[in-house]
């Protein structure tokens, strides 16, 4: 490396001594760093140099010691307009993290960046609309999924959330390079907060054929449960510990999406079919799933079978997702699901929240049945009896899958699947689905 001349420097007259002189100067911002000589001159008093003048030697002296010639500025890292390069920060999963990173003082200029995650998997971008679009939240009817993550290496802010509650020690560290061929970086350290050891209990009950009363009249459904003595086809209870003291209105979220397939026999042999949730699973109608209560939520999937039908099957896949939601800034309402009664639903797309829900797992269940009309001319009403069913889970039910990520749909199931005894949307063929 060649070194930068600085010319000819005169040192301030106000310190020297017969031991030793002081000599300031300033390094160009674009010098290279690294080592480089120093020759120091001096004419001493009365022109003797370095030395009394009867040692009879030259009046003027050099030495070369290695020196440091440039020092790269370090960049520092800001979070709330605090830097916080090299220290610990304790966060919530799903906060928004917005850093930024202040550009060096003049006349340095940045060449390229970089910022790095030694566990990339602990991050999201968000969860945002069907389409992915940055800014938007999911809805019923413009779908859900994960964001993709940031870019790490074209801008001095990144924001992001971290999806791994309980984890302490997450780490990001940013790099940049000047336009003088140096790099520096600095790292900043997270301890991320929320709900840890987390379970699902889920036990299913049989699938019934019961009368249910539907208004004034009672119809004939097979249900998965049973209804009457208010026992639930399914109920999941979610359990967690770890500090979940984030906002006033924090809490768990519930999210459902599904394959479903229903066909129908009339009683002069003509098929009808409804599938949903093909290719894709769809969301169970509402966003977020109606909850029964603070940590648990339950489903029973039916079918309403009429006189004319000679038998009535349905194959329902589900996937049941528990989500948590910090509810960031405090105060700010999350997306939420309250029921009014007779089976109807108000839905609040929520307010004010910069945070996400954050996946804490999944639970994949099924039911099935086949309910067959013996058509029995020497009854009055319809006679139906349960082909097949899906039997009574032992102990807790389907397990909860903790690395199921985030749910994905792009279209919402349809709530009635019947009109007048008429499946909707059929499709003749009943061929299998892809």
């Amino acid at each position: 490396m060649s070194p930068y001349s600085l010319g000819t420097i005169q040192p301030p007259t106000s310190n020297p001594s017969d031991n030793s002189v002081t000599v300031s100067f300033t390094v160009p911002a674009n010098s290279p760093s690294g080592s480089a000589p120093v020759t120091i001159t001096s004419t001493g008093f009365n022109g003797n140099g370095f030395f009394p003048g009867n040692s009879g030697n030259s009046p003027s002296s050099t030495y070369n010691p290695p020196e440091v010639v440039a020092v790269t500025p370090q960049p520092q890292i800001m979070l709330n307009g605090q830097n916080i390069s090299g220290t610990t920060q304790s966060v919530m999963a799903g906060q928004q993290i917005a850093l930024t990173v202040q550009a060096p003082p003049p006349p340095y200029a940045i060449r390229s960046r970089s910022w790095y995650f030694p566990n990339q998997a602990a991050i999201t971008g968000g969860f945002v609309d069907g389409n992915g679009d940055p800014g938007t939240q999911p809805s019923a009817s413009a779908g859900g999924s994960e964001a993709a993550d940031p870019s790490l290496n074209t801008s001095d802010s990144l924001t992001f959330y971290w999806v791994n509650p309980g984890d302490d020690g997450e780490t990001v560290t940013y790099t940049y390079t000047l336009d003088n061929g140096q790099s520096a970086s600095a790292t900043a350290n997270f301890n991320v907060e929320g709900p840890t050891d987390v379970s699902v209990s889920a036990p299913e009950s049989y699938m019934n054929i019961e009368q249910i009363q539907d208004g004034n009249s009672f119809d004939t459904f097979y249900v998965m449960g049973l209804p009457n003595i208010n026992v639930p086809g399914i109920q999941f209870t979610a359990t967690a510990g770890g500090n979940q003291n984030a906002g006033a209105n924090a809490g768990f979220m519930w999210v459902q999406v599904l394959t479903d397939k229903n066909q129908s026999l009339s009683n002069e042999g003509k098929q009808n079919c409804l599938s949903i949730g093909y290719p894709t699973p769809a969301l169970d109608n509402l966003y977020p799933y109606p909850p029964k209560n603070s940590n648990s939520t339950v489903d029973s999937p039916r079918v309403h079978s009429i006189d004319n039908e000679a038998e009535d099957a349905r194959a329902f896949n589900a996937t049941m997702y528990l989500m948590w939601n910090p509810a960031l800034p405090t105060g700010c309402t999350p997306p939420s699901t309250s029921a009014l009664g007779n089976n109807t639903y108000q839905t609040n797309p929520g307010q004010g929240c910069t945070s996400i829900p954050i996946p804490l797992g999944s639970v994949s269940w099924s039911a099935c049945a086949d309910a067959i009309n013996s058509l029995n001319p020497n009854v009055s009403a319809s006679e139906w009896t349960l082909g097949c069913g899906i039997p009574q889970s032992a102990n807790n039910g389907p397990a909860l899958d903790t690395n199921s990520g985030f749910p994905t749909w792009q279209k919402t199931a349809m709530t009635k699947i019947t009109v007048n005894g008429q499946l909707q949307q059929p499709n003749q063929s009943c061929a299998p689905e892809p």
